[in-house]
């Protein structure tokens, strides 16, 4: 995390910082702007008021290799992942593939049928993930000590997955994924343990990543 400050700096000049819920912002003397965030909301700011600029850069990445142990859902037409991810691994992963049809232009009765078609792999697609996402929510000695969940994928199918197994913790994401697979919750674990970076420079253009 210092490092990348440090490069922001040479970049833009010296920088102010400022503390915010979930990590801080830098100031620049060029009037680039820069957010640095975790992808979770912890109960306090990582980054306490009025510290320096490297301090809190350190501690803003101290932060976030603390993350805290979450549940992982991944959803995408593809297929979906689910499990536990903590300390930078995950555990109790499981993935499936599925197949739901893109959309089409076709109009006809033949467009009501495939309406339907793509709405049943979806509805199978979504009970696949529901169906693991209940078993591991059962098991105590897995969900010790999570405090969130961290999705990825398609955002509709993740919240109706979300919804239909009763999942109620503060989220994280959604991240970019592809297709999951259960590496994918491996790529999610080291994720959350990094922090999300936006940044404007001194001409207006946006420059964001994680």
């Amino acid at each position: 995390m210092t490092g990348w400050v440090e490069r922001f700096v040479d970049s833009h000049g010296p920088a102010r910082v400022t503390a915010t819920a979930t990590g801080l912002e830098l100031a620049a003397a060029d009037g680039s702007w820069a957010s640095l965030d975790l992808w979770w909301r912890p109960d306090t700011p990582p980054v306490p008021d009025g510290g320096g600029v490297w301090r809190s850069a350190w501690q803003l990445g101290a932060a976030a290799r603390a993350a805290p142990p979450m549940l992982a859902v991944a959803v995408r037409r593809g297929g979906w992942a689910v499990g536990v991810v903590a300390g930078g691994a995950e555990r109790a992963g499981k993935a499936g593939r599925a197949y739901v049809q893109g959309r089409t232009s076709k109009g006809g009765s033949s467009q009501g049928r495939y309406q339907r078609r793509r709405g049943n792999q979806a509805d199978a697609l979504v009970g696949d993930a529901v169906d693991r996402l209940c078993l591991v929510l059962a098991d105590a000695d897995v969900m010790t000590g999570v405090e969130a969940v961290v999705t990825a994928g398609d955002r509709l199918l993740v919240r109706r997955a979300l919804d239909h197994a009763g999942v109620d913790l503060p989220e994280a994401g959604p991240l970019p994924v592809g297709d999951p697979r259960r590496i994918t919750l491996a790529d999610l674990a080291t994720r959350v343990r990094g922090v999300r970076a936006r940044v404007r420079n001194a001409l207006g253009i946006d420059d964001s990543r994680s």
